[in-house]
């Protein structure tokens, strides 16, 4: 129901687009229908039949018109008002239907099928592409059709009159041109949803992708990383053990503080870069600030202290920041994974060999 509801959020221009494009067609449809009842039955049941439908069209353009400008914002309540207006459209187009029907005349009868079949035809043609509302859609078409077929059981019919045969035809007329007009619509119909289901999809792709990965950077955001961290110590448990690295940029404040925030930034893009490079076939991923992690697979230490080196030599090389030569360095703490270990724990390893690398380092700096 909730990819129903985001296809649906995500839709609502199309359908506003096509509920705004047929109104004229349908203030017509409903002209004539009500004449239908007016001659078969009276005034007053056409005039009432004309105050519903027109209540449900007006009920539509409210509830459109009340909607944000950004599908973002439209909340499932909105949206589940939508779906409320278009079944009650749809079966008040189904009242002069039912009232047809219970006419004593054979042309009322098969007038009051044309209509309701017509009314099925739509929602089929006007809904079939929006999956969420496209069963609903048939729900009152369908009743409509069941009630009217009780309606007429055992109803006695009186003689034709003289223009019965007229308006007969006339009827017929109007429904196959309305099954020709819907049939070239729904072509129409098919490629405008068609184009805007790949947008919902390519939308839903884009916030699957920025709900997983950092925005500056490209790699992945913490949450992500621990998900990853999780499936890969399951499958460490049962083979070959995995090296979570924690890496905390060296000098990167003094950037930020003298070339601004865009400075710290490009170092931030650069150094994932060069991390992912360096760690292929790896995960990286960036937990916020200067702090980065990844995850590689144990391969030996030598192998172990060669990555560590690699890595320290690359992410320590000049940065070109607008004319200017910035660096820093890295302090990267290594934790191998141990069976029953945990996220929690296998980062609070490495963290702690992180800040021991980084207090040797300012050590050495310091002698």
């Amino acid at each position: 129901m909730r990819d129903y509801l985001d296809t649906l959020r995500l839709q609502i221009p199309q359908v506003m687009t096509i509920e705004l494009r047929d109104a004229p067609k349908r203030f017509a449809s409903t002209l004539v229908i009500c004449a239908y009842v007016a001659y078969f039955s009276d005034l007053a049941l056409a005039a009432a039949a004309f105050g519903i439908i027109f209540a449900a069209e007006a009920n539509i353009r409210y509830v459109y018109r009340s909607l944000p400008d950004e599908t973002a914002r439209i909340t499932d309540l909105r949206l589940c008002s939508v779906i409320a207006a278009h079944l009650f459209a749809l079966g008040a187009y189904c009242v002069p239907g039912l009232l047809l029907v219970q006419q004593p005349y054979h042309v009322a009868l098969a007038s009051g099928f044309l209509l309701l079949s017509g009314v099925m035809l739509h929602s089929l043609g006007a809904h079939m592409y929006v999956r969420a509302s496209s069963w609903l859609a048939l729900i009152p078409p369908s009743l409509a059709i069941v009630l009217a077929a009780f309606s007429y059981a055992d109803q006695p019919f009186l003689p034709p009159r003289p223009w019965d045969a007229t308006l007969m035809v006339a009827g017929v007329l109007i429904w196959i041109a309305n099954v020709l007009e819907v049939n070239l619509r729904q072509s129409q119909n098919r490629r405008t949803f068609g184009d805007a289901r790949l947008q919902a999809e390519k939308k839903i792709m884009q916030l699957e992708h920025f709900s997983r990965h950092d925005p500056l950077t490209g790699v992945l955001n913490r949450s992500a990383f621990d998900q990853a961290l999780a499936d890969e110590l399951l499958i460490a448990a049962e083979g070959d053990p995995i090296v979570v690295m924690l890496l905390d940029l060296d000098g990167f404040k003094p950037i930020n503080d003298t070339y601004g925030h865009a400075a710290g930034d490009a170092v931030l893009v650069q150094t994932a870069k060069r991390l992912r490079k360096c760690l292929v076939g790896g995960y990286v991923a960036r937990l916020g600030g200067d702090e980065f992690v990844a995850i590689v697979p144990w391969s030996g230490d030598d192998a172990l202290r060669q990555r560590k080196a690699e890595i320290e030599s690359t992410v320590s090389a000049p940065i070109v920041f607008e004319g200017a030569s910035v660096a820093v360095t890295v302090s990267v703490g290594c934790a191998i994974s141990r069976p029953n270990d945990t996220v929690s724990k296998i980062t609070a390893r490495a963290d702690e060999d992180m800040y021991q690398a980084k207090t040797e380092r300012k050590r050495l700096e310091a002698v």
